[in-house]
């Protein structure tokens, strides 16, 4: 049964017996199908940079990303090739430079664009880090990133280098108005936090790439801002002479955007991988071996929650700080899963069903302060090998949670799979939860977090030359956000439509 209005008061159980009352333009679709044509301890800080040295001009990495479809040196990937390296479907995809046995002993074909740096790091017996983008104790990804670092969580070999914060730091100085009233408490938080670090380790925030020194190789630049200003962000880390980066997922809000990123980095010579941390989460990977195990006709299903309140203002807030929406930003672990784990892709799918039969909860869309994203969506992928994959997202459940559920071809549960956060108490590498209030996401996830800067830091100082295995790349991401438009637009069609019989219908109606 569908419900369907211009605006409507939208009460629906969600997850646990969650009811969300919200009132605004929303479609609530019941069960239904829709086809489409598959679319194409360290951080001692003791090499602390001095405030103001200029490093090189950002100028040329801005000016080359926006000018990345141009032609890089020669083995690059070209825009011809990005389609090939986009996880096409089985048996046409490009560029794996080698294939490697992961800790979990299942083999993962790795992806040329990292083996295509030349990045010398031979002696090397530390790896420096920059956080970009360090947001607020206790809520950012930055943050969490700066104090795993400086609090050994990492190992003795990662030294905090610096940090980069524009949106805060942007709002202090000489000849700034005063910071804003709605920005007080805020900034209050910010400078705490910026005292601490220094205190403890003698890290200096900055508010931008161009006011600290040169980086050192080898060097992890993490990229930890809002999705729309992370390429500005990457042409700043290359041009400061970063030999790696640490991208925060999704990367950009396009595919288009993520290709360019590719380029950048390929001209650059710079290892990229991005933070899609439940890669190497057991539970994930639980469930990798156990769809395996299975065989033809396994079905694999991930279902994520996170705890926004359920009210109008903290989605709308929502709404806005994740601008590219649920699809690309929250669900798109579990499309990133799909992709690298169980080779769905946007080349072999060939039907989007919304609301399958079974599903936890209903897809939900809302217009919220003049943006219109999903609070819950629940899609399952068919290929067009007659396999399934199902992805259920919800917004506004009780708590945040993780778990994938494998069922065999005759639809037996073999495995149902719960992410689990780690121990914290009593960690010393993780007192900082504990400091003041912490996102649940930050804490439930913290483990996975470090584990990734780890892998990423072993793998350097092990002088590897190709992708790190097991951690997720450039073309990870390129495959998952192509997925995501195509469920996006699957899910918008599918509403517009719902919608749009509902007007036709009122006005039989009048």
């Amino acid at each position: 049964m569908a419900l369907v209005g211009r605006v409507v008061a939208a009460t629906r159980a969600g997850a646990h017996g969650l009811r969300l009352n919200i009132a605004a333009r929303s479609t609530v679709v019941g069960r239904a199908s829709m086809s489409s044509a598959a679319g194409g301890a360290g951080g001692g800080g003791s090499s602390s940079p001095r405030r103001g040295a200029r490093g090189p001009s950002t100028t040329a990495a801005a000016s080359g990303t926006a000018a990345a479809a141009g032609s890089g040196p020669p083995g690059s990937p070209s825009a011809a090739d990005d389609a090939h390296h986009s996880h096409g479907s089985k048996g046409t995809r490009r560029g794996y430079a080698s294939t490697a046995a992961d800790r979990t002993g299942v083999l993962r074909r790795q992806w040329s664009t990292w083996a295509e740096a030349t990045i010398d790091c031979a002696g090397a017996d530390s790896v420096n880090f920059v956080v970009a983008g360090t947001g607020l104790p206790g809520k950012g990804m930055g943050w969490a990133h700066i104090r795993q670092i400086v609090d050994g969580a990492i190992d003795k070999r990662a030294t905090a280098y610096a940090a980069v914060e524009p949106h805060y730091l942007g709002l202090l100085g000489a000849g700034r108005p005063p910071v804003p009233v709605s920005e007080a408490d805020a900034m209050r938080s910010f400078d705490a936090m910026r005292r601490g670090l220094r205190a403890k380790s003698r890290l200096e925030l900055v508010p931008r790439f161009g006011e600290i020194a040169p980086l050192p190789s080898p060097s992890i630049a993490i990229l930890a801002g809002r999705t729309p200003d992370q390429p500005k962000l990457f042409a700043e880390a290359i041009a400061a002479g970063a030999s790696h980066v640490l991208l925060e997922k999704p990367g950009a809000d396009s595919v288009e955007a993520l290709l360019a990123l590719k380029r950048v980095a390929a001209r650059a010579g710079v290892g990229v991988c991005v933070n899609f941390q439940k890669h190497v989460s057991k539970y994930a990977q639980a469930a990798r071996r156990a769809a395996t195990a299975a065989g033809a006709g396994a079905r694999v299903t991930y279902v994520h929650t996170n705890d926004v309140e359920a009210t109008e203002a903290a989605l709308s807030e929502c709404f806005a700080r994740n601008s590219e929406g649920l699809v690309k930003n929250m669900a798109i672990h579990e499309l990133a899963l799909l992709v690298d784990f169980h080779d769905v892709t946007a080349d072999n799918v060939v039907r989007v069903e919304v609301d399958p039969e079974g599903a936890p909860w209903a897809t939900q869309r809302l217009t919220l302060d003049g943006r219109t994203d999903f609070a819950r969506v629940a899609v399952t992928l068919h290929t067009a090998d007659g396999r399934a994959a199902s992805v259920f997202a919800d917004r506004c459940a009780p708590r945040n949670s993780a778990r994938a559920l494998v069922h065999d071809a005759s639809g037996e549960l073999v495995l149902e799979s719960v992410a689990e956060c780690g121990a914290v108490e009593g960690d010393a590498t993780a007192a900082c939860l504990t400091e003041q209030e912490t996102t649940s996401y930050l804490r439930e996830q913290w483990h996975d977090y470090a584990a990734v800067k780890r892998a990423m830091v072993d793998h350097i100082l092990a002088g590897g030359t190709d992708a790190p295995v097991g951690l997720a790349t450039l073309d990870t991401a390129v495959g998952a956000m192509r997925l995501a438009e195509l469920v996006t637009r699957e899910l918008t069609a599918h509403f517009d439509a719902a919608d749009a019989g509902a007007g036709a219908g009122a006005e039989a109606s009048a």
